[in-house]
């Protein structure tokens, strides 16, 4: 409360008072006393004035006769309650009393007056006080009347009292991390501060007094995190007043959930990462014990907490084990479902936090997102990752999407030995991981399906003392087990030194030509016993499935096929060269024209072991029943009897040669005893895809000739004749490219002569119509101006007019037409082939 004091005149009377003569003109005496008072309040608060305070008196003194205006008797002396006055508005009680003084002098004190502040005004009380003088002899200018007038002043400012609004929103930073940030709406200017009450309790409520200090506007509220349920209130305040307490915000602080990778048994993955904080996680279904949950906060005692998914099978639910807890915090192992059974991407998951074991009502849940297990896929020898391209498009639209996928690559190494090629599965493994990882996603063990040499580099990785423990199930798919007999031929033909038998494996499996690859495929190599030694095979053992293809071969002699020109597998043009039966051979008659049933199965049978019939060995993870039994054998639990436990026990195949490298002759077709020469096609011709291909070879002292066009990897086209004079006609494909061909003859004494030219073939071709410009739509059959994919002839008696620098073509053949070049620095662009 502030206080001003005004005195326009200030006189004091004491009922029994000695009045000093003095001269004056009035007969009466006016003064007035004032008094000012500033109350600042809120609005609905009780208050008081006037406290404490005297009704002044009405009264009369006598004075006697030669006592003028010195000394006076009391007449009568009483309150002057008519003359007391005060405002009416908002007010609630007066409060006094009536007594007599000491003198017996009649009084009336005023113990308050009482309002209730509702808005801003002025409060006035006002105590008249009236002394009359009545003389016997009056012989001064005493006055008859002194009056003097008491004024209290009330500035009364009232400030509103109503409460604000408090919300909130919740604010995600790094890690996930959550934190609460509150805003106030009605603190104006008025209020400068903001009080905060928070209660941790059930039923919080705010505190009914004034208490705790203010907090700035301007820095209310900083973002932070609560530890447990928490209910807030606020209220605004300035220096005199508080506001009523806003609406309550309570904010339910569930137990902190916090999800880990970490793979103990792996250097890459040793260290714990967190992967994600909150209600969501994502884990595949590989039955590892990737994940770690961290739970703490909420203000739960947690040292008889579990988690658990109620009801749920462990092999598609997985299951949870205690790693530490305590009061605060609880730490879990979570061993991921083995399989999930779905026809999407993922199942979910809702596991729940309990105070105990026993408990039936979670303290908070969370969703766990399982996926399928990864997939890493290994091409075999002398191949690439674009073997398995078709499978992982397959696969990818079928609940595996491309994260949970990759295709290993070591095509620059695949004819390396085994030994170059050892980190090649480690190494995928570890970059799908790594990928999933950085994903949120948790996994610790992959289903690999290796083809062909990709089977054996899985074995020489899961059977080596540097196996992490990162393999869920094995699939392989025309593997070598125990090796094969056909990498022995191919060493035993590599060796020849004519180059035409170097061209002729240029058409087709040319990485057969040994780098070390072949030495280990082959039957009874050093590689080969050692994955099948008895310790090495049983150690760390895997759920592991065969498939395995077979392709129907009957053996016919060259003389079956004469005069025809077929497109043929390799594996065929070696028996029309050397008379060679690979029933024989191999010693079985049941192949995939390159590693026999036995060696593919690798000692497996029953239910661990898929045929797939009429499939060669090359391009089976093209096979859509290939396809089709993966993704099955994907779908089922590593424990079912699809897959075998005790590891592969592949049978020893032998190798016997049964021909020698035939006898070469290494002079020149023109000093040699016999020769051979293709006369057609020319060397470097274009031809257009799906036309007619003439192919001529002649020679000397011949016996039989053979004609060869390459295809494909494992197939040619090729024909015999025999004697000295090849001629076929056949239709080529529309694959664009460079095409061998190559001639070989054979003596009747057992020599071998060749020669070799190519060919291209393009599905590109712009004729010429007629005269006119390279740039004219109408110039050109093709209706359009040449590309560089387009090879362009020239007809006869056609001049094209060139006119630009930037027209291009693949190749120009003329055939009697002409170009002519307007300016100087007009060109044409010619593709360059190899």
């Amino acid at each position: 409360m502030k206080t001003k004091y005004f005195f326009f005149s200030v006189s004091i009377l004491m009922l029994f008072a000695f009045i000093i003569p003095r001269k004056a003109t009035a007969q009466n005496e006016i003064h007035e006393y004032v008094e000012t008072s500033d109350l600042e309040l809120c609005e609905g608060d009780i208050f008081t004035v006037f406290n404490q305070q005297f009704i002044q008196a009405k009264a009369k003194v006598l004075f006697k006769k030669g006592y003028c205006g010195s000394y006076g008797v009391r007449q009568y002396s009483y309150p002057n309650d008519a003359e007391f006055t005060y405002n009416t508005e908002n007010l609630i009680e007066v409060n006094g009393y009536y007594y007599k003084d000491s003198y017996n002098i009649d009084e009336r004190k005023i113990n308050y007056i009482k309002y209730v502040a509702k808005q801003s005004t002025q409060i006035i009380v006002q105590n008249v006080s009236n002394i009359e003088y009545e003389f016997e002899e009056k012989t001064c200018d005493a006055p008859d009347l002194i009056r003097i007038t008491y004024k209290y002043i009330y500035n009364i400012h009232v400030s509103p009292k109503k409460a604000p609004q408090l919300s909130y929103n919740k604010i995600i930073v790094q890690n996930n991390e959550e934190l609460i940030k509150l805003s106030v709406n009605g603190c104006n200017t008025q209020y400068p501060y903001v009080q905060k009450f928070i209660s941790t309790n059930e039923n919080p409520n705010p505190p009914k007094s004034n208490q705790g200090g203010g907090t700035l506007i301007s820095s209310f509220e900083a973002p932070f995190a609560l530890d447990k349920s928490t209910t807030f209130y606020v209220r605004c305040k300035n220096d005199f007043c508080v506001s009523d307490w806003s609406n309550p915000v309570h904010i339910d602080v569930l137990p902190t959930v916090q999800h880990f990778h970490q793979l103990p048994q792996k250097p890459l993955f040793q260290t714990r990462i967190k992967l994600a904080q909150g209600s969501s996680f994502k884990v595949c279904a590989d039955g590892s014990q990737a994940s770690v949950f961290t739970v703490s906060r909420g203000g739960y005692d947690y040292s008889q907490a579990v988690i658990k998914i109620p009801l749920a099978d462990v092999t598609t639910a997985g299951s949870f084990s205690i790693i530490q807890r305590n009061r605060d915090s609880l730490v879990v192992s979570y061993k991921h479902p083995d399989y999930i059974q779905t026809t999407g991407i993922s199942i979910t998951l809702v596991a729940g936090v309990y105070a105990t074991p026993t408990s039936t009502t979670a303290l908070s849940t969370f969703d766990i997102t399982v996926y399928h297990a990864p997939v890493v896929m290994v091409h075999g020898f002398e191949s690439d990752a674009s073997g398995f391209k078709k499978m992982e498009d397959k696969l990818s639209i079928s609940g595996w999407p491309s994260f949970l996928l990759l295709r290993a690559d070591y095509g620059p190494t695949s004819r390396k030995h085994f030994a170059v090629n050892k980190q090649v599965v480690p190494q995928g493994i570890n970059i799908l991981l790594g990928q999933l990882r950085h994903m949120g996603i948790a996994a610790g063990k992959m289903d690999v399906i290796g083809h062909s040499m990709g089977g054996l580099l899985i074995r020489q990785y899961s059977q080596s003392t540097e196996y992490e423990n990162d393999i869920h199930k094995v699939v392989t798919l025309n593997t070598p087990h125990s090796g094969s007999q056909f990498a022995n031929i191919s060493k035993d033909l590599s060796l020849n030194p004519l180059n035409a038998f170097r061209d002729l494996f240029a058409l087709g499996v040319n990485a057969w030509v040994d780098d070390g690859a072949v030495t280990d495929l082959a039957v009874g190599s050093d590689a080969i016993n050692s994955l099948n030694q008895s310790d090495n095979r049983v150690r760390h053992l895997l759920p592991i499935h065969t498939i395995v293809t077979t392709y129907p071969y009957v053996y016919k002699s060259p003389s079956d096929r004469e005069g025809n020109f077929l497109l043929n597998n390799f594996v065929m043009v070696l028996g029309d060269l050397f008379s060679l039966n690979l029933n024989n051979t191999y010693g079985e008659s049941t192949h995939d024209l390159v590693v026999t049933l036995s060696s593919q199965q690798g000692g497996l049978s029953g239910s661990c072991v898929d045929l797939i019939t009429n499939q060669i060995h090359l391009g089976s993870m093209e096979n859509d029943q290939v396809i089709t039994k993966f993704m099955f054998l994907l779908q089922q639990p590593s424990t079912s009897l699809n897959f075998c436990q005790n590891g592969f026990s592949p049978p020893t195949l032998t190798y016997t040669k049964v021909f020698l490298a035939p006898k070469v002759n290494i002079q020149s077709a023109r000093t040699a005893l016999a020769s051979i020469k293709i006369n057609l096609p020319n060397q470097g011709k274009i031809v257009k895809g799906g036309s007619s291909v003439q192919l001529q070879a002649t020679g000397s002292g011949l016996s039989s000739l053979w004609l060869f066009v390459s295809y494909s990897p494992d197939s040619t086209y090729n024909g015999f004749k025999n004697g000295n004079t090849a001629n076929f006609t056949f239709t080529i494909d529309k694959n664009i490219g460079k095409r061998l061909v190559v001639a070989i003859g054979k003596t009747s004494t057992g020599e071998f002569v060749a020669d070799s030219t190519y060919f291209y073939v393009s599905n590109n071709f712009c004729e010429s119509l007629q005269s006119g410009n390279w740039t004219a739509s109408s110039t050109w059959s093709c209706g359009h101006e040449p590309t560089i994919a387009d090879i362009v002839t020239i007809n006869s008696s056609h001049i094209i007019t060139v006119s630009t620098s930037t027209a291009q073509t693949q190749r120009i053949v003329f055939n009697g037409g002409t170009i002519k070049y307007t300016l100087s620095g007009n060109k044409i662009y010619l593709k360059m082939y190899e």
